[in-house]
């Protein structure tokens, strides 16, 4: 029985593993495709709170965060999510309360974005709330700030560059030139920032956010909303900024409020652009929470193939206060009239998470489902079986010796390894050179699940990687316990299961991130559960 859920529990990483290799999204003309070069069809929804619960000092979000929104989601047939986020908070800068912003705020940023990406979503990120100097992100402002948003996008890409299903939203709803629909120094401060018209401040224009991304390695999709707050797109493609990558797309909102609210609008300013480059709609609604503007609305944008769009917002507001899709959190989300006009049109599509295989989290539930008993053999119920390593297959024999110029990883290198492999008696990277590591364990994870106190114990955010890359380590070997990863025999469901299983993707994602090399190991382990017997020691 320990054999076969060993198995299991090789089979639910190799599953991770393997799907996020495989993912990620890219711009292909005026399309977004997935690595295979496929088209996505993207049917999002928005959730609000991070961008305002915490600069208000109460919170991060506002409302359901776990995996139940997850499950709401893939009930409504969206596979996207779109969050917005707020400069302060990120940056832990302008006396925010340090309980909600700073590694708090990322930390939980990082844990929520995850989530979803591991379920097989592609994720938007983007900057909502800001303001410059020492005033405080309460609102939105007509452009980026030269202050901080450019701060921002440089730690932003940073911490997310290595998850290609996620997507960067430099600025949401400019407004320069005192919300001027298509004026000339209305789009030339879109681009090129500076002293503008409108903003009392030095604008950060669309061609710096865009440098400030690039300048960190992070190739990820930028999408850049047009202005008169995204709902103007009629110069956009003459003020493009460049982007090295030519990865870019347009953002557009579209809501029965704004002035462009007619199909006469849409062919005359938005089909045009979408001709070129690809149009994503991430905001669009109505306030009388009817669903007779949407409806129209997304049967046009799917006639031009504009199928990527983000319905505003999931939560359960008074749609007097903002179009909202929910009533209630209830029953996967209790939909008012304009969230049930989204979820029936939603609804005719079949729903495609972004993996080359199968969705993520239906490989994790068909692995963790695919052995009940000591005899049954441990194998999968998905046709197609995850690998288990994590990296591609060396095409080396085991004889064959590698080269002999090694590589030793420094600590803190922003350059990735992109995966080990055995060459002869060696741990060699992808171009043969020899790895050398230089590793520290750190205990924790294999006794406080099943202790019922905690799943870390000690230090787990960026300041345990700082401390790593001081002591010149480039690894770190993470020691794991059977019954929290499997969420069995007992062990308090807030310490076990998928709780445990986002904790420690978290974990190594942040060491992978910064170039470390990790090891995750077996430690603690029991045979099958009865009275007091858990995985509480090594066996």
């Amino acid at each position: 029985m320990a054999n076969v859920r060993l198995c299991r529990m090789l089979l639910i990483i190799a599953a991770l593993q393997e799907s996020r290799a495989q993912s990620g999204v890219k711009v292909a003309g005026n399309r977004i495709v997935n690595r295979q070069g496929q088209v996505i069809n993207i049917r999002g929804l928005n959730h609000a709170g991070t961008e305002y619960a915490c600069v208000q000092g109460w919170g991060i979000f506002d409302g359901v965060h776990d995996q139940t929104i997850v499950q709401s989601f893939q009930a409504w047939k969206s596979n996207a999510v779109r969050v917005p986020l707020n400069e302060d908070c990120w940056l832990g800068i302008n006396g925010v309360n340090s309980a909600y912003s700073g590694q708090n705020y990322i930390n939980a940023i990082s844990t929520f974005v995850t989530m979803f990406t591991d379920a097989g979503f592609i994720v938007i990120v983007e900057l909502h709330w800001t303001a410059p100097g020492t005033q405080q992100a309460t609102g939105q402002q007509p452009m980026p700030n030269v202050d901080h948003s450019v701060d921002f996008w440089k730690s932003v890409a940073s911490y997310f560059k290595s998850n290609p299903n996620v997507i960067f939203e430099l600025f949401n709803e400019p407004y320069p030139d005192n919300n001027n629909w298509n004026s000339q120094a209305g789009w030339q401060c879109w681009r090129d920032g500076g002293t503008c018209s409108g903003a009392s401040y030095q604008v950060a224009g669309m061609q710096t956010l865009v440098n400030a991304v690039r300048g960190t390695g992070a190739t990820n999709i930028l999408l850049l909303g047009g202005v008169a707050y995204s709902n103007s797109l009629a110069q956009w493609v003459q003020y493009a900024p460049t982007d090295p990558l030519n990865n870019t797309g347009a953002a557009w909102h579209s809501y029965n409020f704004n002035y462009c609210n007619s199909q006469t609008c849409w062919d005359q300013y938005v089909a045009p652009v979408a001709s070129k480059y690809p149009v994503v709609v991430t905001e669009f609604g109505e306030n009388d929470c009817q669903g007779t503007y949407v409806a129209p609305l997304m049967q046009w944008l799917d006639s031009k193939n504009i199928s990527t769009y983000f319905a505003w917002t999931f939560n359960p507001w008074d749609c007097s206060s903002g179009p909202a899709l929910i009533s209630s959190y209830s029953n996967n989300g209790t939909p008012t009239a304009y969230g049930q006009s989204v979820k029936t049109y939603y609804g005719q599509f079949a729903v495609t998470y972004n993996y080359a295989s199968n969705n993520i989290q239906q490989s994790v539930n068909s692995t963790q489902q695919s052995t009940t008993s000591s005899t049954q053999q441990s194998t999968t119920s998905s046709t197609q079986q995850p690998t288990t390593s994590n990296t591609q297959q060396p095409t080396t024999s085991n004889t064959q010796q590698p080269t002999s110029t090694s590589s030793t990883p420094k600590a803190g290198n922003s350059t990735k390894l992109s995966g080990i492999r055995v060459a002869g008696n060696h741990i060699v990277n992808q171009q043969g050179q020899i790895v050398k590591l230089r590793g520290l364990n750190h205990a924790g994870t294999e006794y406080a699940c099943v202790q019922g106190w905690g799943i870390f114990d000690g230090v787990h955010d960026q300041t345990l990687v700082q401390s790593f890359q001081a002591w010149k380590s480039n690894a770190v070997r993470v020691p794991l316990n059977e019954d929290c990863w499997l969420g069995i025999n007992g062990v308090n469901s807030a310490y076990s299961g998928q709780n445990y299983i986002n904790a420690i993707s978290t974990f190594v994602t942040m060491f992978t991130d910064a170039g470390f090399i990790v090891i995750v190991e077996l430690h603690w382990t029991a045979p099958r559960y009865t009275a007091g017997n858990r995985a509480t020691a090594d066996a």
